[in-house]
């Protein structure tokens, strides 16, 4: 069979939409590996479809956890190239520098303050960011529900528990601060890239 148009494409998609595949970049990993099968197959599309289903659909929606992984794995590796960076890292010796002329005219105690106040700027903002795509868009992401947990157990963390002294704990914020821009950067490129594919070009919005 030749390659699949868009509306055959569309088809699959909503098909597992409705058959209960609910993670927009799941469905669509999912929606690939049901597009190569049929491809490799001849004959009429809806009749390789049907036949593909009957046979597969149970183990396939049993694989679900799967196509999450790997789609968990295409949203980290966008994440990881945004933390070994240049940029990433420059962000983060700055921020840690700043103690330095801030040392003139504040107390330890109210700098490592200041740290925490920067660090929840870009949290508070990827928040409500997540909060959004989780509550409101009709699209939601397992790369960001299984992120979102650890992200908030990692500002929720107060590192004063076991980092002591300024530069540490300077470090740590600095280093926080910046991995809050790097992650938001991250999820705005995966959504516009499952956005572009599959919500504007199938029209699936």
């Amino acid at each position: 069979m030749p390659k699949l148009t868009q509306q055959q494409i569309q088809f699959i998609f909503n098909y597992l939409e409705n058959s209960g595949v609910e993670y927009l970049d799941a469905r669509v990993e999912m929606t690939d590996h049901v597009a190569s099968a049929l491809e490799a197959m001849e004959g009429d599309f809806y009749e390789n479809f049907k036949a593909y289903m009957l046979q597969n659909k149970k183990d396939l929606l049993a694989q679900y956890g799967r196509f999450k992984k790997i789609a968990l794995n295409k949203g980290l590796t966008v994440l990881k190239n945004n933390v070994f960076s240049v940029w990433f890292i420059a962000s983060v010796v700055v921020l840690y520098l700043l103690r330095y002329p801030a040392a003139n005219y504040f107390d330890e105690e109210t700098i490592i303050d200041a740290y925490k106040v920067i660090s929840l700027v870009p949290a508070f903002t990827l928040g409500l960011y997540l909060g959004y795509m989780r509550i409101f868009n009709p699209h939601t992401f397992s790369v960001l529900d299984q992120v979102f947990r650890f992200f908030i157990l990692l500002n929720i963390f107060d590192p004063r528990f076991i980092l002591k002294g300024l530069v540490p704990v300077a470090i740590y914020f600095s280093f926080l601060t910046v991995y809050s821009f790097a992650s938001l950067i991250s999820f705005l490129k995966i959504y516009k890239h499952y956005n572009r594919l599959y919500v504007q070009n199938l029209k699936l919005s």
